[in-house]
């Protein structure tokens, strides 16, 4: 694998050294490489990949330092990591999860399972989001109806995660103040 640098790291970050990411990224065969580099410059940027473009030739104001951390992103793109492990965020159904390596990253067909779940649910049922990793069915369904809402996963990395994407979109909320989610620590197929 290439090691990606830009020239300067001092003007912000132009088109230009858009395109030349772009590039090196589809050199190195990574998925999506506009779209991941989107992502990627969009976080440190601080703007959403949907609004992320450039006006002329203007450069988008950035620290050296930003660049670097790009620049660094841009590597680990070229080396397989998706962008959602390295900004820590994967949308879904229109809010923002934490994710890391300890959890799959939500997918968008996985979206279509919650609005059909929203149609029968109602505020005070019961809901178990088995296998739950970062929790986005169920703590979707929260944001979405009053549920009570636990979440089941054989995975302690993925209860820390739930907890904290609880405490992210769920906190403050005087309903799951009173009826906190539950993480259990559990193999669905153990039958003791």
């Amino acid at each position: 694998m290439s090691i990606f640098t830009f020239t300067d790291k001092k003007k912000g970050f132009s088109k230009d050294m858009f395109k030349e990411a772009t590039a090196f990224l589809e050199k190195e065969a990574v998925p999506f490489a506009q779209s991941s580099l989107k992502e990627l410059a969009g976080y440190y940027l601080g703007c959403r990949p949907s609004a992320f473009s450039f006006v002329g030739n203007e450069n988008i104001a950035a620290s050296a330092e930003t660049v670097c951390l790009i620049e660094d992103g841009i590597n680990r793109l070229a080396s397989g990591e998706p962008p959602q492990y390295i900004t820590g965020i994967a949308p879904f159904f229109g809010y923002d999860f934490y994710v890391d390596r300890r959890v799959l990253i939500p997918r968008f067909d996985t979206e279509v399972l919650v609005e059909k779940a929203l149609e029968y649910l109602e505020d005070g049922d019961s809901v178990l989001d088995l296998c739950s990793g970062s929790g986005c069915i169920g703590i979707t369904a929260a944001l979405n109806r009053k549920v009570l809402l636990s979440a089941l996963d054989i995975s302690q990395g993925a209860g820390e995660i739930f907890e904290k994407n609880c405490k992210k979109l769920l906190g403050g909320d005087a309903f799951y103040e009173k009826n906190p989610p539950k993480f259990i620590l559990g193999d669905i197929f153990d039958s003791g």
